[in-house]
């Protein structure tokens, strides 16, 4: 590789904007600092049909067998997914008076850990901030 073009996909910080730090340099981003591998996955509720799962042929790698077997039955049209530390643990949906919340068995910090991150969202969708979480097992 020609030391312009090894330059050109160079890993480089180009400053930060809200705490974020930005780089460039081309999509060979090997060099990018990471986390520890011990950090946890910050909680996500992704949308219904969102990509990050549908995108994957084999799903296991996001939501184990046994936690399927049970979010699966009301896992429907107009629910999305919950990550917790990368894995699906509960679904969601949107209703006027706040956001609903099925989830398999979660440790109290794991739930309210969800349970901010959904008042977040529905502050963000307008909706009241209330959070109903609902326990759900075989």
């Amino acid at each position: 590789m020609s030391a312009e073009r090894a330059h050109a996909v160079a890993v480089t910080e180009n400053g930060t904007r809200g705490g974020t730090r930005r780089f460039v340099g081309g999509l060979n981003q090997a060099a990018a600092p990471r986390p520890d591998p011990d950090t946890p996955a910050p909680v996500r509720y992704l949308p219904e049909y969102d990509n990050v799962l549908l995108s994957h042929d084999d799903r296991s790698r996001f939501i184990s067998a046994p936690d399927r077997a049970v979010l699966g039955p009301g896992w429907s049209v107009g629910w999305g997914s919950v990550l917790h530390d990368g894995l699906v643990r509960a679904i969601w949906r949107a209703e006027p008076d706040g956001i609903v919340v099925r989830h398999v068995p979660l440790s109290k910090r794991a739930v309210a850990s969800v349970a901010a991150e959904g008042r977040r969202l529905a502050r963000f969708r307008g909706l009241a901030a209330d959070v109903q979480l609902t326990p759900v097992s075989c």
